[in-house]
């Protein structure tokens, strides 16, 4: 027989039995919607290279991104210059590129010749704000109706000056009298003349800036481009020759330092001057500058030739893969990386000074357009439509292959290992490759 009082006692043990089964249906139920959250979370990824400044902003730029859209996950793919072209060549080949890729302009004609290789951006008008490029802004990334990609800022080489170096000199230098720095390929031997008694370069150049230097005193001389927009070469071996030699001549009368001690050169002031990007002036100057050091913009090399031999392009691009399996997702990141103002205070003037109208206007009005960069840019850009006065890049000009077959041939001559006439035509054979590769 139940004792009085009973019935609460077992009231109570069936309901903490509900309650434990509830606690127990409710924790499954967060679990599975956690995971179903998991599941809903869509992963895409982004490539890009460059220095450790711009992986740790791009770094934070990306967190930033995912907490403004918590339905994307980003995986990032970055590494320095170096070899990143190459293995950029075989991901495209293998088809396991990023989602969202930095792409260097030679990249479209290499890559999208009939402008299907990349994802056309057109598709994706109703999330990426196209109309805050200009029409010939967009024409850099557009081959016949397909928008491949987006520039993302303007590059020209560009002469950097220690101008402590070239003050401490200004006195011997016989162009002084009538500018600070040379502005004729006769003033960079002038300068070495005096410069060289300390052990002092005039100008320092890495090996694809050494290369355009060397086509564009080609160009003044020959009084036409070295390489037409489909990429055919007009340089023989006697001009090859001729410009092997020039090249010889700069580093013999020590106007430049070999090309794989430029970028210390210039930092260590063993050479007062680099040529580089307008983009990576900063990073050239801005150590310099944090020392004290007084560093300035000066004019590209010429002998008034009617041919200027120079040449601006877009800096680096934005592109969508043409495989990718999530074009919304891959769109909402890439307009975020050209227009969030988060993301633009962070790059600032990294990647060069901004082509979208709304970034540039966010570091306008930010005042963060200033500084050396800014500088190359008034020098060389139009400051009402961001646009170059200079002729576009070929891009057979920065053709990697051509590159390192100039590098190959030029060390073989200048340290005596080949002769002139056997560099040259190497030189010669490694261009038709590289033309016959990029037809293909």
């Amino acid at each position: 027989m139940k004792k009085k009082g009973d019935h609460g006692v077992w009231f109570a043990i069936a309901f903490l039995a509900v309650a434990g089964v509830m606690l127990v249906l409710t924790a499954l139920s967060g679990e599975k919607q956690a995971f179903s959250n998991e599941k809903e979370q869509t992963e895409i990824s982004f490539s890009w290279w460059g220095n450790d400044n711009r992986h740790k902003y791009t770094m934070e730029g990306i967190e930033n991104f995912e907490q403004k859209n918590p339905d994307i996950n980003v995986k990032e793919i970055f590494g320095v210059w170096n070899g990143y072209s190459k293995r950029q060549q075989m991901a495209i080949a293998s088809r396991t590129n990023a989602d969202v890729m930095q792409i260097n302009y030679a990249w479209i004609s290499q890559y999208s010749p009939d402008g299907t290789g990349f994802y056309d951006l057109n598709q994706l008008s109703d999330i990426l704000h196209l109309n805050e490029y200009t029409k010939e802004d967009l024409a850099y990334g557009k081959v016949g109706q397909y928008q491949n990609a987006v520039p993302i800022a303007y590059n020209v080489s560009t002469c950097l000056y220690n101008k402590d170096i070239y003050d401490s000199f200004s006195g011997e230098l016989p162009f002084t009298k009538s500018h600070a720095y040379p502005q004729t390929w006769d003033d960079l031997f002038a300068a070495a003349k005096v410069m060289s008694r300390k052990d002092i370069y005039p100008l320092s150049a890495v090996k694809k800036h050494m290369w355009m230097m060397l086509l564009a005193w080609y160009e003044q001389k020959a009084g036409h481009p070295a390489f037409s927009e489909d990429g055919t070469c007009s340089i023989d071996e006697s001009g090859m020759e001729a410009i092997l030699t020039f090249y010889k001549s700069l580093i013999d009368e020590k106007v430049c330092p070999p090309v794989d001690q430029a970028d210390t050169s210039f930092s260590s002031q063993n050479a007062a001057g680099i040529l580089c990007w307008i983009s990576d002036t900063d990073r050239y100057g801005e150590a310099l500058m944090d020392g004290g050091v007084h560093v300035e913009i000066g004019p590209l090399y010429t002998d008034g030739a009617s041919y200027s031999g120079w040449y601006m392009k877009p800096a680096t691009m934005y592109a969508i893969s043409r495989t990718t399996r999530h074009p919304q997702e891959a769109a909402r990141l890439l307009d975020f990386l050209v227009q969030d103002k988060d993301m633009v205070l962070l790059q600032r003037t990294e990647k060069g000074v901004p082509i979208n109208q709304k970034a540039y206007f966010t570091l306008s009005r930010n005042g963060k357009l200033s500084g050396i960069t800014e500088d190359a840019q008034k020098e060389f850009v139009d400051e009402r439509d961001h646009r170059k006065m200079l002729a576009t890049m070929p891009v057979m000009i920065e053709n990697d292959d051509v590159i390192d077959a100039f590098k190959k041939v030029s060390d073989k001559y200048i340290y005596g290992q080949e002769t002139l006439e056997n560099c040259a035509a190497e030189f010669m054979e490694a261009v038709s490759q590289a033309q016959t590769n990029q037809e293909g």
